[in-house]
């Protein structure tokens, strides 16, 4: 914040919930436990830093790391916090970005991930889902029918070889980005 102030830039501060290192609670790796943080401590974080983003006129969102760091009822919870201080703040969600993801998502749930975001969360055109790779028709529909941007980033999805998202049959939002 102080930087972006110094520099007279915008900023959009998204801090990242993660708690797990796959869907169902996997607990996390040594190298992960670094990133953990519960939702109470990510929402006492927003709620200290909101204030300060006001006064700058800096956005402040959350970006719930994907759905196997962050458990269906940790993730319910954020929103609702999130929310009550910002009916609008942004979302951002990695999603669909491995094969491997979606097919640890259908052991965990019976759905691919999309489908289970649309279905169990409040999508809509504050949020960002990022990489969005590896959906079927229907969620391509569901996504654009959600209003939300599906967030691309050659860069990682080409040098990690994850695949290519349909842009040219999507018919609805989407940005390109760094991850």
């Amino acid at each position: 914040l102080r930087a972006a102030r110094t520099a007279g830039i915008g900023l959009t501060l998204l801090p990242v919930l993660y708690q797990t290192a796959g869907f169902g609670g996997t607990p996390p790796a040594d190298g992960q436990r670094r990133f953990i943080r519960s939702t109470d401590n990510m929402l006492y974080l927003l709620e200290r830093l909101k204030p300060l983003c006001d006064a700058q006129g800096a956005r402040l969102g959350l970006a719930p790391h994907s759905l196997r760091a962050v458990p269906p009822d940790a993730l319910r919870e954020a929103l609702v916090g999130l929310s009550a201080l910002d009916a609008t703040a942004p979302v951002h969600i990695h999603i669909a970005e491995q094969t491997g993801e979606v097919d640890a998502c259908l052991a965990w749930s019976g759905q691919r991930p999309v489908r289970w975001l649309l279905d169990h969360a409040p999508v809509d055109r504050r949020w960002c889902l990022v990489h969005a790779t590896h959906m079927d028709a229907q969620e391509y529909a569901g996504l654009a029918a959600s209003g939300a941007v599906a967030g691309l980033c050659p860069s990682t999805e080409a040098n990690l070889g994850d695949g290519v998202f349909d842009a040219a049959g999507f018919r609805g939002r989407w940005g390109i980005g760094s991850d």
